[in-house]
This record gives structure tokens, sequence and C-alpha cells, in this order.
């Protein structure tokens, strides 16, 4: 997967997330984060880049964030979620 390959990908996904969570339903809001984790991990492996490996961190923290918050019953802010997706965005068209 390429980087831009790869910023398609996370923005559907932070998409899904974003649809799960208004609709309430924790398995696709499960599910979508599964694919976003997966996806991250396998760019991990095809991407050598220190700015995009610094979006994919903070992807993944956000990820995690959003996890704790569900497993919480918090209500979730995905926020960070989308500032680390804008941040991937303009690390793979640098």
């Amino acid at each position: 997967m390429d980087c831009a390959e790869l910023a398609v990908s996370v923005t559907g996904h932070v998409d899904d997330l974003g649809e799960a969570a208004s609709a309430g339903d924790p398995d696709a809001f499960g599910a979508a984060a599964d694919r976003l984790d997966a996806d991250l991990e396998q760019a991990r492996g095809d991407i050598d880049d220190a700015e995009v490996n610094a979006a994919l961190d903070s992807l993944e923290e956000a990820v995690d964030g959003i996890r704790v918050d569900a497993r919480e019953g918090v209500s979730l802010d995905l926020e960070p979620l989308g500032d680390a997706s804008a941040h991937l965005t303009g690390a793979c068209g640098s």
C-alpha cells in the first residue's frame, strides 16, 4: 500500500467510525476500528517516512483513545482522529 492509498483508506475508515458512533452501533464501530488498525499496521511495513510515521503514531493514539471512550461509555470525540487523518494526508502529499 502506498501513502496515497493509505490516506484514502484511512479517510474512509474515519468516516465509517463516525457513522457507527452516530448510529450507536458498537459492532460496526469495532469493525471499522479493526480495519483502521490493520491498515496502520500494514503501512508501518510498507512506508518508510518520518512524517508519515509520526502521523501513524497520532492515528494509533487517537484510535486507542476512542476505543477506551467507547468501552467506558463516554461520549466519543472523533476530532483527534480527524486531525490525525489530516496530518497523514498532508504527510502523504509532501
